[in-house]
């Protein structure tokens, strides 16, 4: 099976440098307890999907039930899925590494290089494409034309299929369709390629955004990278904004 090569960056405090790099080469990425970045793999069913004129997320998110307690009121529990954990492209991980480093001294960024499975990876939309396909308007056909140029410097020629079902299919939830082009392979292996410098949703900055499948073997690990420099700048060619127009 195909493997891409991603990064993760994290901010650690001084003190915890080493257990944190010890941790990784030991243990990989463990599934947390807490389920937060849950995934539905549709990877299989994606041409039936695709082909239904009233895609829903309820068909392309994973279902949960409400759990009623006496102390909280309640919580959500996730019935189907997987969890995930953000890993994306070197400019991705470098800001996420420096991100708290700006305002402390105390901060060591670092950078975990690994190899991950095609088939266990999907896109991040949160920061950027589920926006942009929200925004996405089949009557305003010069701007989508522009709008799907842009989606294609990022994602590949691909992304355009999942742009014209919004615009055959109004009755399909433009999150739903999104969901589609997240999980859809080749989709992933050209965003991973891309050299566009995005700035999304709350100033985030990445090449690429990705979600990764837990638990990650210590097998997957590359390589551990502690940065020296607190000092990060990169001027994005993309931003949220300019691809919706506001």
């Amino acid at each position: 099976m195909k493997t891409i090569k991603l990064y993760r960056g994290e901010s650690v405090k001084e003190t915890e440098v080493e257990l944190r790099i010890n941790e990784i080469k030991q243990n990989g990425f463990l599934t947390p307890p807490y389920r937060t970045n849950i995934q539905k793999d549709l990877k299989p069913f994606l041409s039936e999907l695709y082909d239904d004129e009233n895609l829903s997320t309820d068909q392309t998110h994973c279902k949960s039930i409400w759990i009623e307690t006496k102390n909280r009121g309640g919580y959500r529990k996730f019935i189907e899925g997987f969890e995930t954990t953000y890993f994306g492209d070197y400019t991705c991980a470098q800001f996420y590494a420096h991100r708290p480093s700006l305002s402390s001294k105390h901060i060591v960024p670092l950078i975990i290089e690994a190899e991950l499975k095609i088939d266990e990876i999907f896109i991040d939309a949160n920061d950027f494409l589920y926006m942009v396909f929200q925004s996405l308007d089949p009557g305003n056909k010069e701007k989508i034309e522009r709008q799907t140029e842009t989606l294609k410097k990022i994602y590949g020629v691909k992304i355009e299929k999942y742009v014209n079902k919004v615009i055959k299919h109004p009755k399909s939830n433009k999150n739903a369709i999104c969901d589609l082009a997240r999980c859809d392979n080749e989709i992933i292996l050209a965003h991973t390629n891309n050299i566009e410098v995005i700035q999304g949703r709350m100033g985030v900055i990445f090449k690429s955004a990705i979600l990764a499948k837990t638990p990650i073997k210590p097998s997957a690990i590359m390589k551990i990278e502690q940065l020296e420099s607190n000092n990060y700048f990169i001027k994005p060619t993309i931003t949220l904004e300019s691809i919706l127009e506001i």
